[in-house]
C-alpha cells in the first residue's frame, strides 16, 4: 500500500478554514488553496507554450521565431486577470463532469438554483451556469472572484459594487451557501497536488 503526502501549506489553509465558524474567514481560507496555484499554473502554461515552439522541428533562431517567443513571454507578463488565473486552476485540477455533478446535487439539496440561474453576487451580475461541457469553469470562476473581492474590499468607489458587511444577514447567508462549493474545489486541488509515498 502507499500513502498520499499532502502539501503542508495547503493543509494549513484548509485547517484555518475548518477551524472557524465565521463564514467569511472560512470562505477566504478555502479560496487561498486555489489562489496558491495561480502563478504555478500560469507559469506551467508559459513553459508548455515555449517548449512547443522551441521543440518544433521548424524552429531556428531567425528573428521571426524569436519574436514569437518574446511575444509569448510579454503576453504572460501582462496576464494579471485573476479570474482567468482561477479558471486555469479549475481546469487543471477539477474534472468538469464531476463539478457539474456536484452543482446538480448541491442545487437539488438546497432546493434552489443558485448556479444555474442568473443572479447578482455582491453587485456583480453572474450569468446562469450551463451545466454542459465547456461552460462551467468561467461562470464558477467569476462567481468565486466576485465573492472574494466583496470579502476583501470594504468599498469599491470605481465600480460601485455592493460589498460584504460582516454579520449582515443577507451577506452571511450568501457566503454560507457558497462554502460547500469552494470547499469541494479546495479539497480536489489538495488531493490533486498530493504525492505518493
Amino acid at each position: 500500500t502507499y500513502k498520499l503526502k499532502l502539501n503542508s501549506t495547503l493543509i494549513k489553509f484548509h485547517k484555518q478554514a475548518t477551524s472557524t465558524d465565521i463564514a467569511s474567514l472560512k470562505y477566504l481560507a478555502f479560496y487561498q488553496v486555489l489562489e496558491f496555484h495561480f502563478l504555478i499554473v500560469a507559469d506551467e502554461q508559459l513553459y508548455y507554450n515555449l517548449s512547443r515552439r522551441i521543440n518544433d522541428l521548424k524552429f531556428n533562431t531567425e528573428s521571426k521565431n524569436l519574436d514569437k517567443i518574446i511575444k509569448d513571454v510579454t503576453a504572460h507578463k501582462r496576464v494579471n486577470d485573476e479570474t482567468e488565473m482561477l479558471k486555469s486552476v479549475l481546469k487543471k485540477y477539477i474534472q468538469e463532469d464531476e463539478l457539474i455533478d456536484f452543482i446538480k446535487d448541491f442545487e437539488k439539496h438546497l432546493e434552489k438554483n443558485i448556479y444555474t440561474s442568473k443572479r447578482e453576487v455582491f453587485g456583480v451580475s453572474v450569468s446562469a451556469t450551463a451545466l454542459n461541457t465547456g461552460h462551467v469553469y468561467g461562470n464558477i470562476a467569476k462567481t468565486i472572484k466576485a465573492i472574494r473581492n466583496a470579502l476583501v474590499h470594504s468599498s469599491d468607489r470605481h465600480e460601485r459594487n455592493d460589498r460584504y458587511i460582516p454579520y449582515s444577514k443577507e451577506g452571511t447567508k450568501l457566503i454560507e451557501d457558497e462554502i460547500p462549493l469552494i470547499k469541494y474545489l479546495a479539497d480536489k486541488v489538495i488531493i490533486a497536488n498530493a504525492s505518493h509515498q
